[in-house]
C-alpha cells in the first residue's frame, strides 16, 4: 500500500491492509497490523472489531470476546455493534454447547 510507504504509521492504512489479510485468511498479519493501528488510534471501533475477528479466526477466544465486547462499549456504528453481538452470541453458543467458557479450538469442536 503506497499510503504506507508515505506514512509507516497511516492508522487507516494500516487498519485496511490489516482488514485485506483477515479476509484473505492470513489472521496473524492481520494481527499485526491491526495492533499497530491500535496503538495509533485506540479508539477507533473498527480496527477493535477487526482485531476481534482475527482472534476468533486464531481461536484466541479470551482475546476474541474482550475485543468484541470493547466495540460495544465504544461510540461504534450500529452495523459494527450487530456484528459484535454476533460475535459474542457464537462464543455463548459455544460455552453451552461444551457446558463452559471456551479457551481454545471453537472452530474443531464441529
Amino acid at each position: 500500500m503506497q499510503a504506507l510507504v508515505v506514512d509507516p504509521r497511516n492508522p487507516v492504512a494500516l487498519k485496511n491492509l490489516g482488514a485485506i489479510l483477515g479476509k484473505e485468511g492470513d489472521s496473524l498479519w492481520a494481527l499485526y497490523y491491526l495492533r499497530q493501528s491500535l496503538e495509533i488510534d485506540p479508539q477507533d471501533p473498527q480496527t477493535v472489531y477487526g482485531l476481534a475477528f482475527a482472534y476468533m479466526e486464531l481461536e484466541d477466544i479470551e482475546q476474541a470476546q474482550k475485543h468484541f465486547q470493547k466495540v460495544l462499549e465504544m461510540e461504534a456504528p450500529d452495523d459494527l455493534r450487530v456484528l459484535a453481538r454476533n460475535g459474542l452470541r457464537e462464543i455463548a453458543a459455544w460455552q453451552l454447547k461444551i457446558g463452559g467458557p471456551i479457551h481454545r479450538d471453537i472452530r474443531k469442536s464441529s
